[in-house]
């Protein structure tokens, strides 16, 4: 897999915010819903399963500053077409016992297209207890068909890590290998926040006219 296909960002919050937020997400486990797939954000857990919270609360804006800070670095380092943001998803992601998303790209095609936004970006932050209670989980990534492309190439399985962000091109295949966390305890989960970075397709197809 060539080097660039994902970018590894330690720190990327800090210890003290890492601390905060799993606070957080541990006080607004009644909020959290089953995970959904697709556009019209169906429940099939034979894709994946895995509890949402949409709401990031106030660290929202922090993570937003220090994402867009570097995205002009990601868009070079991940051999991204130049695009300038247009906004960001968010969600924190909680994998309890027997969680998994099998193999996906974040970026919607076909009739799930949206006719206006479309990921170009992911990042996923990793945020547990400072005693890791579980165990699996890792992010899988696929090798991505280009001129450097093999076919016999394995994939990639990136370990979660404190407060360690990965980024890499929203059309990259990838999974959630699954997770085992015997205590059951929804503060012993894998969390993460999976964000995604935007271009407006419209300000695309005004360049090329």
């Amino acid at each position: 897999m060539s080097l660039n296909a994902y970018q590894t960002i330690p720190g990327f919050l800090g210890p003290d915010i890492n601390s905060q937020l799993l606070d957080h997400c541990v006080t607004r486990e009644s909020e959290f819903q089953q995970s959904t797939v697709g556009k019209t954000s169906r429940h099939d857990p034979s894709v994946r399963v895995s509890s949402i919270l949409k709401d990031v609360g106030p660290f929202k804006a922090l993570i937003e500053r220090r994402l867009l800070t570097i995205v002009p670095d990601l868009i070079t380092e991940l051999g991204v077409t130049p695009f300038t943001p247009a906004g960001l998803e968010m969600e924190v992601a909680a994998h309890g016992d027997g969680a998994f998303f099998q193999r996906h790209i974040d970026l919607f095609t076909g009739e799930e297209r949206s006719k206006r936004f479309e990921r170009l970006i992911s990042v996923v932050y990793y945020f547990h207890k400072e005693l890791k209670s579980f165990a699996g989980g890792s992010l899988r990534l696929y090798p991505q068909p280009g001129a450097a492309y093999r076919p016999d190439e394995p994939a990639i399985d990136i370990t979660p890590q404190q407060d360690v962000a990965i980024a890499f091109s929203s059309w990259m295949a990838h999974e959630v290998l699954p997770v085992s966390c015997p205590s059951g305890r929804f503060s012993d989960s894998r969390f993460a926040i999976n964000c995604w970075v935007l271009r407006d397709r419209s300000s695309v197809a005004h360049v090329e006219q």
